[in-house]
């Protein structure tokens, strides 16, 4: 997220502060097992993710309308 590029420390989630986000890049996205989008960001590269997410939550509908495709099975609208 290009907005937050390190997790702050929280009250309810400590153990995340100090994460990083990382550069988002094919061998990034197919390194998970799924990606779950739940903000729609202009600066995100959404065809980028289309291509190479082995399953794609969606509950922006960033890949509806768009003209960007998740073949298959691949996503889940949410």
């Amino acid at each position: 997220d290009p907005y937050f590029p390190v997790m702050p420390m929280t009250r309810d989630h400590s153990a995340l502060a100090g994460r990083k986000s990382v550069p988002l890049s094919a061998k990034v996205i197919a390194g998970y097992d799924a990606v779950i989008v739940m903000t729609d960001h202009t600066q995100v590269d959404y065809p980028l993710v289309a291509q190479n997410a082995r399953l794609a939550f969606d509950a922006r509908n960033v890949f509806d309308g768009n003209g960007i495709e998740v073949a298959g099975d691949r996503l889940i609208k949410i």
